[in-house]
């Protein structure tokens, strides 16, 4: 008898196949794990299986194939809440500065797949009052973002869309920072959001 190689096939597997007496077996890469179909692979959610603990002051950032602690730090005058995670501004009396600073600080973990297309929507960023109520008249700016990330922001219905300009060919995990500006009816500010947002691209299209 004469073993046939099923790994010929080349969709037989989503990452690798690996030829066997008889038959063959999929393989996933570092990370991923097989699903019940023998043939797709999937991401191991670390930060949830493995119950990681990064410590005070960090974030478990769940990646496609790895995980990373991410340093989530509260600035001076900020105390993180502890339902919503976020850093929000508490001033001592007369602080004129702390005042004019940004109500909160929001750090935002979005992982992708290798290969997402240009001008494709990936983030809606939302800025709240104090009440937890959408403000109705905020504008997004991108303050501070890598020159050569394939990112960009519009303001789209009191939310910043981030989105792709080019395709994600790369891995890579990128860092910007965007500020939300909310306006009185009268034009003042009255709130100002942080978003720190980390993008991880994996090197697998899965």
């Amino acid at each position: 008898c004469t073993d046939i190689d099923e790994c010929e096939n080349r969709d037989i597997c989503q990452h690798e196949c690996k030829n066997t007496f008889g038959s063959y077996q999929c393989i996933c890469p570092p990370g991923y794990q097989l699903m019940l179909n023998g043939k797709t692979c999937q991401d191991v959610d670390e930060c949830l299986e493995q119950s990681v603990r990064c410590g005070p002051n960090r974030m478990c950032f769940n990646m496609r194939g790895s995980y990373q602690c991410i340093d989530t730090p509260c600035p001076p005058n900020y105390q993180r809440d502890p339902v919503s995670g976020f850093c929000l501004k508490n001033c001592p009396p007369n602080d004129l500065e702390c005042a004019l600073s940004p109500y909160a600080l929001e750090y935002k973990l979005v992982s992708l797949p290798f290969g997402i297309a240009a001008n494709q929507d990936l983030i809606r960023l939302v800025a709240y009052t104090q009440d937890g109520v959408m403000h109705p008249r905020t504008t997004f700016l991108m303050v501070d973002e890598e020159q050569t990330a394939p990112f960009a922001l519009r303001d789209e219905n009191l939310k910043g869309v981030v989105y792709t300009t080019r395709p994600l060919r790369e891995p890579e995990t990128y860092r910007m920072r965007v500020r939300a500006s909310s306006y009185s009816a009268n034009g003042t500010i009255e709130y100002q959001t942080t978003f720190i947002v980390y993008i991880a691209v994996s090197a697998y299209p899965y």
